[in-house]
């Protein structure tokens, strides 16, 4: 697998998570084989692939929300254009930690790095 194989099956991750259905976000990212390469794939080169596919900025804003969790990352939009990536730990409720973006490629890659490093 080449490094630009693994960072297209990594930005697709939230697309084939909701189709398949029946693989967790740990599998499918087992799949693109990142656990061997994780120290090359880097924020900037997720960047890049999103840029060629921008529609996949909006299916990791619907993950984001889907999400589940009492803790994590999360990436939301807000209504100023603005976006968000942020971290809510257990600890973290009532102070969590968040970076405001003004580019949606940026702040995706951003999040989509955080949340992969996170899952692995």
């Amino acid at each position: 697998m080449t490094i630009n194989s693994v960072i297209c099956g990594i930005i697709s991750l939230p697309r084939r998570f909701h189709e398949t259905g029946d693989k967790s976000i740990y599998t499918l990212l087992l799949e693109t084989g990142y656990a061997n390469i994780r120290d090359q794939v880097t924020v900037d080169a997720i960047r890049v692939a999103l840029s060629k596919r921008p529609e996949s900025v909006a299916d990791w804003l619907q993950y984001s929300c889907d999400k589940r969790t009492t803790g994590g990352w999360y990436l939301k939009e807000e209504g100023s254009g603005e976006f968000i990536v942020g971290s809510m730990a257990n600890d973290e409720r009532t102070n969590p930690h968040q970076e405001t973006y003004h580019d949606k490629l940026s702040a995706c890659s951003v999040f989509v790095k955080r949340e992969i490093d996170s899952i692995m």
